[in-house]
C-alpha cells in the first residue's frame, strides 16, 4: 500500500531503467530509496479502521445469507 502512493510511484519511475517493452529498477536505486512509514499511532488507527471495515463486511455477508434464506422459504410457500 505505501509502495502504491503517487509519491513512491513518481519515484521509481524517476529512477527506472527504460527498456523496449519493460522497465526495471536495478537494486542499488531499488535500495537507496526511503520508505517513509507511518508512527505506530497512525498504525494502530489503521488497523482498526480496518478491523472495523473486516467486521462490517461479515456482518453484511451474514444478514445477506439470512435474506438469501428467506427469499428462498418465502418462493417455496408461493408454490406449495
Amino acid at each position: 500500500m505505501l509502495l502504491n502512493t503517487n509519491r513512491m510511484l513518481n519515484r521509481f519511475k524517476a529512477v527506472c531503467n527504460k527498456a523496449v517493452s519493460q522497465a526495471s529498477i536495478n537494486q542499488t536505486e531499488l535500495g537507496k530509496t526511503v520508505v517513509q512509514i507511518p508512527d505506530i499511532n497512525a498504525q494502530k488507527q489503521i488497523c482498526e479502521l480496518y478491523q472495523a471495515l473486516y467486521d462490517k463486511l461479515e456482518s453484511e455477508k451474514y444478514a445477506n445469507s439470512l435474506f438469501q434464506k428467506q427469499k428462498q422459504y418465502l418462493l417455496r410457500q408461493l408454490f406449495i
